[in-house]
């Protein structure tokens, strides 16, 4: 009995740390500039290709290199300024 009260408050636990972890990252992606956050999103969540994102927004494929490295870094200090796990919870993501 201890033990399964143990296991359901460690499972409460860990998903009060995940959504506590996703809203940081929100944050943290909401707080980009307009067009880095468009970026890091076509990137990270469609899933598509700096070759295809360039040709979709008209810019290099070296801006958007340029972009997405500035965004990682911007999330990276936004977490570690906010959030204790920042570090963390950035490299999950990646």
């Amino acid at each position: 009995m201890i033990r399964e009260l143990d296991t359901a408050h460690n499972n409460v636990e860990n998903e009060v740390i995940v959504n506590e972890l996703k809203d940081a990252m929100n944050e943290a992606i909401n707080n980009l500039p307009p067009k880095r956050r468009r970026i890091f999103t076509l990137v990270r969540y469609e899933n598509l290709s700096y070759s295809v994102i360039s040709k979709r927004l008209g810019v290099s494929k070296k801006t958007i290199e340029s972009q997405m490295t500035k965004a990682q870094k911007s999330i990276r200090n936004y977490l570690q300024l906010h959030y204790r796990y920042g570090i963390i919870i950035f490299l999950v993501t990646l």
